[in-house]
């Protein structure tokens, strides 16, 4: 019994990485009065349009998607490929998706390896600030889906399937 413990275990850390510097919140629980994105939270860009800063506030009115991510992680990329899958069914809606690089380093650095992920979505480097102002993303990968008021609805962390992905969407797409 306290064998299948530790393989639960380990399996379950090998899926994902663990940052350990904030809180998170479960699937269930819904976002906290106050936390919304309608704040301008900026991050430096690493991909995307041309302006120097991205800002929330840039997708008003729009379904957000946030991939919190690791350029570095199999799981994350393994959940980017299956973003660039879904992401299409939306060209045309009120939703962008925006990858999180949550990694240390140069940002001329991080914008080389960003560049890999081959895909014309935005991303944005994700400090622990930003982290926090989503609720504490500790691990990645981690979705975040913000409806078109700017609220957190759903935070997942780990591995997320294309069917949640889709009903999340589609669920937000279609309130008023």
């Amino acid at each position: 019994m306290i064998r299948r413990f530790w393989l639960v275990l380990l399996l379950g850390l090998s899926a994902c990485e663990v940052h350990t510097s904030s809180k998170s919140r479960t699937s269930a629980e819904p976002a906290q009065a106050g936390e919304s994105t309608g704040l301008d939270i900026r991050a430096a860009r690493l991909s995307g349009p041309e302006d120097a800063a991205f800002s929330l506030m840039n997708y008003r009115g729009k379904v957000l998607l946030l991939n919190f991510l690791s350029l570095d992680s199999a799981p994350c990329r393994a959940q980017w490929e299956v973003l660039k899958q879904v992401a299409p069914a939306w060209e045309g809606r009120p939703f962008a998706l925006v990858g999180m690089v949550t990694d240390i380093g140069a940002p001329d650095v991080l914008a080389a390896k960003a560049s890999e992920l081959d895909t014309s979505f935005s991303t944005a480097l994700a400090d622990d600030n930003v982290r926090a102002a989503f609720g504490g993303i500790r691990a990645v990968p981690s979705i975040v889906w913000v409806d078109r008021k700017g609220q957190i609805r759903k935070t997942l962390g780990g591995f997320v399937s294309a069917d949640e992905i889709q009903s999340e969407v589609n669920a937000l797409l279609a309130e008023p």
